[in-house]
């Protein structure tokens, strides 16, 4: 598929300010074994690649996402959303934020070589992120703490089975301000990685419940 192939069923983009693909008060929305980015040429991109807005009941699967697009997926005010088995690279921004959603899942996906941090997840109730795996984030550059994910404002996350492989020492995943959130079976090669929550209720890794400003690993 797609996901791993990177070059069949290409769709790239000229206009580097523009969204590849883009949708709007949609349901029912498949995008499947797709290639998608912008084409590559000298300036900067500030547009991303795929976008959703107001939208309900979205797959994207065994699809190729990549830079110079910002953000790989992107997703506001939007329910029943699936990203499954895609590969999502260099990316000059975050591999994917999803903002003011409820029902978000994320599974088998690589998160990897992109400019910040790995996903964003904000104001989301019932989030998960599966068997997914992140690495090479440029994160010195990105103005944030060294992070993979960061969760914020979001009630019902879990995530388990991920990898986090090759980033800054100390890196980790924060959850700010969250309730009833479940990591479990998760790993990482990176000396001092952690998860770390500030302003929570409820955060658990391994059954072990988490502190407030604390790292667990």
């Amino acid at each position: 598929g797609a996901g791993e192939d990177h070059t069949v069923n290409v769709i790239s983009a000229v206009p580097r300010y523009a969204n590849v693909l883009s949708f709007e008060n949609c349901s029912n929305i498949r995008v499947k074994g797709l290639t998608v980015g912008h084409v590559e040429e000298p300036g900067s991109c500030i547009g991303g690649v795929l976008k959703f807005r107001n939208c309900q009941d979205i797959l994207v699967e065994d699809c190729g996402l990549f830079g110079c697009g910002t953000i790989g997926v992107q997703t506001e005010l939007c329910s029943d959303i699936v990203i499954s088995a895609c590969d999502i690279y260099e990316c000059t921004g975050s591999g994917l934020m999803i903002g003011n959603c409820e029902g978000f899942e994320m599974e088998g996906c690589t998160v990897r070589d992109t400019g910040s941090v790995g996903i964003f997840i904000s104001q989301c109730d019932g989030a998960r992120i599966i068997d997914s795996g992140f690495a090479r984030l440029c994160l010195e550059s990105s103005g944030y703490s060294p992070v993979f994910a960061r969760v914020s404002d979001s009630s019902n996350v879990e995530v388990e089975g991920c990898s986090f492989f090759e980033g800054e020492d100390k890196s980790g995943v924060v959850f700010d301000n969250c309730k009833s959130v479940e990591v479990n079976k998760c790993s990482s090669d990176i000396p001092g990685f952690a998860f770390r929550a500030y302003n929570e209720s409820g955060v658990h890794v391994d059954g072990v419940p988490l502190e407030n400003s604390q790292g667990n690993w």
